[in-house]
């Protein structure tokens, strides 16, 4: 049995194409079809219209809710709407959504949380896999560990040439490229 948009309910009006909206609700009919059933519940000519009108009275309630929590209200509204329909069209939309980020790029190793968990501010929500992250480190300390001797011996060269400018032995000049030298290690 085809669909009616405007009603969203089965009629026996024609489906409407992909894309198209209907105008809503009229006084001949839902506005998709124009006969049918929907016809005659809108003219209130039926007991289905009758229980059509209960039901709105019924959705009325959770309608003031729908603002609050539209999916729930949705599907709320979709089940006294149709009754007896074998499936719901509709869209679910997030109460919340908060977009996350990391201060570094990588690889997630565990996700802590599943889908409708609730959390605490500054709660564990992923971790990321540190193994490229230690490497770097153990590579950067051993780079640091072999620039040691360097910075030992531009400080013993630095000593020497401040030795032998205070007798007067080298240049002020042969004194700052020590100094520059012993700062740049």
């Amino acid at each position: 049995m085809p669909w009616c948009a405007g009603r969203r309910r089965a009629c026996a009006g024609p489906r409407p194409r992909a894309g198209w909206r209907s105008p809503g609700p009229s006084s001949t009919g839902c506005g998709g079809c124009r006969r049918g059933p929907c016809a005659l519940a809108a003219a209130g000519r039926t007991k289905a219209a009758a229980r059509d009108r209960r039901r709105r009275a019924m959705v009325a309630e959770p309608k003031r809710m729908a603002r609050r929590r539209p999916a729930a209200a949705l599907a709320l509204a979709a089940l006294l709407a149709v009754g007896e329909a074998a499936g719901v069209e509709g869209r679910l939309e997030w109460a919340q959504r908060v977009t996350l980020g990391f201060a570094v790029g990588g690889v997630v190793e565990r996700v802590a949380v599943r889908a409708g968990d609730r959390v605490r501010a500054g709660a564990l929500l992923a971790r990321l896999d540190t193994r490229p992250f230690d490497a770097r480190v153990r590579e950067l300390a051993a780079r640091a560990e072999a620039l040691v001797p360097e910075l030992e011996e531009a400080r013993r060269e630095r000593d020497r040439t401040e030795a032998l400018y205070e007798r007067a032995v080298i240049a002020e000049h042969e004194r700052q490229l020590a100094h520059i030298a012993y700062a740049r290690a």
